[in-house]
């Protein structure tokens, strides 16, 4: 099985699985990323190691049958492409390459209108080992995306973005977020997540060091509160 979708009855039970017969290649790396788009009428999968995303639609028995729209829209960005995607359900999602041009990283965005795909904006990092990408997070609605670039400046930063009629733009004087205790290596941003409305963000800091080394933090923000919500493992957050 390369990749599995689960239902929930009263149990979850396996509802189908997909793979990628029909053009598989070795270390493609399929499954490596996934969402669904639109209330999961189309499930979308990331093969970085071949610079892919599949795209998959939903029929009428439940079942995902794969798309036209797995063509040059989804697989001209290069090796990397695929590594992390993310969705909303208005038709718009994301999909993120943190390691091209030196770890750079960039991030596309598209918007699916029928069984069509068009790139919206393509957001690209600061700099060399930036990685740009690495984590991306859409609220539901489409109006917000979240990008992080563990590698960028101090200890990390997580870039904010909004929908602006139908293309997205910079959001805030410097258009990133970051700690104000941050420091080196911390990789803020490595992981990220937005509310539904995408106006409450969690970040992820793994290598903060907070009573211990490299034992990890996560940050909460909103419009203008940062709040420092926990450090370490389950087992010794606070």
């Amino acid at each position: 099985v390369d990749w599995a979708v689960w239902k929930k009855a009263d149990v979850w039970g396996l509802n189908e699985s997909i793979g990628t017969s029909i053009d598989a290649s070795t270390d493609q790396g399929f499954g490596s990323s996934v969402a669904f788009l639109d209330s999961g009428q189309y499930l979308l999968a990331g093969a970085p190691g071949e610079g892919k995303v599949y795209f998959y639609k939903k029929g009428t028995n439940g079942k995902y049958t794969s798309t036209s729209l797995t063509a040059a829209a989804l697989s001209a960005q290069g090796v990397g492409f695929g590594t992390t995607i993310t969705a909303s359900d208005s038709g718009y999602f994301a999909v993120g390459n943190p390691t091209t041009s030196t770890n750079t990283g960039a991030v596309y965005i598209y918007k699916r209108t029928g069984d069509t795909v068009a790139l919206i904006n393509t957001f690209t990092g600061s700099g060399t080992g930036v990685s740009f990408g690495q984590s991306i997070s859409f609220s539901k609605d489409g109006l917000w995306l979240y990008v992080g670039a563990p590698g960028a400046g101090t200890g990390g930063r997580v870039y904010a973005y909004g929908l602006n009629s139908s293309a997205f733009y910079v959001v805030g004087a410097t258009g990133y977020i970051d700690a104000s205790d941050s420091a080196s290596g911390d990789n803020f941003g490595y992981s990220v997540s937005c509310s539904s409305d995408g106006a409450q963000v969690l970040i992820g800091a793994p290598y903060h060091d907070t009573g211990a080394t490299d034992n990890g933090a996560v940050y909460i923000y909103d419009r203008s509160i940062e709040s420092f919500i926990g450090t370490g493992s389950a087992t010794t957050q606070t």
